[in-house]
């Protein structure tokens, strides 16, 4: 018989947890795991957790589309620059060139000059078939080491909005 090893549910013979000790990877409690059901709510509480970052801001998502809502967040990365936040951002170079409002060398330009560290992951190379299966989904967002967020929301107005007809 086995016995629970502590709040998260893993016991003694829990095959994760004889991974994640074999792996070296530190498992903590005490955590808080919070469903955001719509965009509205995703981005009003992404927007509040970057606005109290103190020490870094860091995104990585397959495309942050060129409208409101990525103007509203790359203002307010901009202000926590100036607070001494280490901004950085990643996309998927495919992902920004596939949506009809891509960010463009000028808007890139202008976010770099912010401050923001911005980059392509993967940009298209000759030949380009080499990059088609290699592409970063990833829609994650971590504050200070402590705030994180991952999903299948983009930077985009039609999370809030819907698509248009």
């Amino acid at each position: 018989m086995t016995q629970p090893r502590d709040s998260i549910g893993l016991t003694s013979d829990s095959l994760v947890l004889h991974f994640l000790e074999e792996s070296g990877i530190p498992i903590s409690d005490n955590n808080k795991v919070k469903l955001l059901k719509s965009g509205r709510e995703k981005f009003i509480d992404l927007f509040e957790a970057i606005r109290e970052a103190k020490h870094h801001v860091h995104l990585e998502y397959f495309n942050f589309r060129n409208d409101s809502i990525a103007n509203a967040l790359f203002a307010l990365l901009a202000e926590k620059v100036k607070e001494g936040v280490e901004v950085r951002a990643m996309f998927d170079a495919f992902g920004n060139w596939s949506n009809n409002k891509p960010l463009k060398k000028r808007h890139l330009k202008k976010i770099r000059e912010q401050g923001i560290e911005i980059v392509k992951f993967d940009p298209f190379t000759f030949p380009y078939i080499n990059h088609a299966a290699h592409r970063d989904h990833r829609k994650i967002a971590v504050i200070d080491g402590k705030v994180a967020y991952t999903g299948g929301m983009n930077i985009a107005d039609y999370y809030i909005n819907g698509l248009p007809k």
